[in-house]
């Protein structure tokens, strides 16, 4: 039969090892960027990746890509990716009280072992080929760094005042410029505008912020000062925050 793990593996299968409120965690964490009905099934399922540097779980809306790095126990087995459905695997975590869980991985399925050895639920593994593979536009030329609970909070202004008119697609977005002086995030509809500003001292640059990317930091960024980094070219830019990053499309 047609291997969905496209025969990535070094190995023919491969056991990693969570506790149950981690794993649990990244998976709500990256599968918020999900959309509800999605034309592309695919869409619907999370991205495992194991390799040298980690365990890593990625999902799209096509707008935007999520990747987190999840903490394992143990990894045993070789290094590859594979898909999961986002929401049978939250539903399946979910039941589950705080223990260790081992997913354990072969051609066509997913064994997740619970309950000390005594539970056991297979989950069918999507084919990894149709999952879409994330390319960023150009150089990441220019770079921010920013207090997390900072910009959640002016994100969290700005986005207020987006447009949503397609026709104006410069308005759909929140604008980041910083120069000497410091930086600048401003948004408008062109009925409203709203400009914010944050002292400092940075390389002159501009930038329009997606909305789809604004909306998921506004909701998913905490109230930390935990420093957020954001790398961006002219079509493109990613926002790096302790475990997680978030990248919008080419």
């Amino acid at each position: 039969g047609k291997n969905n793990v496209a025969r990535i593996w070094n190995k023919n299968m491969i056991v990693i090892e969570f506790l149950r409120s981690e794993i649990f965690s990244k998976v709500s964490l990256a599968s918020s960027v999900i959309k509800k009905n999605n034309s592309l099934p695919v869409l619907d399922y999370i991205k495992f990746t194991v390799d040298s540097g980690g365990v890593f779980l990625s999902a799209t809306d096509l707008a935007i890509e999520v990747q987190v790095r999840v903490n394992t126990v143990s990894v045993d087995g070789g290094i590859g990716s594979f898909i999961l459905d986002a929401n049978v695997l939250k539903e399946t975590l979910s039941k589950m009280d705080e223990q260790l869980v081992s997913f354990s991985i072969s051609d066509n399925k997913c064994d997740i072992i619970y309950n000390a050895g005594k539970g056991n639920i297979a989950i069918p593994l999507g084919d990894v080929n149709d999952f879409p593979i994330f390319n960023v536009g150009g150089d990441l030329d220019n770079s921010i760094e920013i207090e997390e609970g900072w910009l959640k909070k002016h994100l969290n202004i700005a986005k207020q005042f987006v447009s949503n008119d397609e026709l104006r697609p410069t308005l759909m977005g929140v604008l980041f410029e910083t120069s000497s002086k410091g930086l600048t995030i401003a948004a408008t509809d062109a009925h409203k505008l709203v400009v914010l500003k944050k002292d400092g001292e940075y390389e002159d640059s501009s930038v329009i912020v997606p909305l789809d990317m604004v909306s998921f930091l506004a909701k998913d960024l905490k109230d930390t000062s935990h420093i957020v980094k954001y790398d961006y070219g002219l079509h493109s830019g990613v926002f790096s925050i302790s475990d997680m990053v978030v990248r919008d499309w080419e």
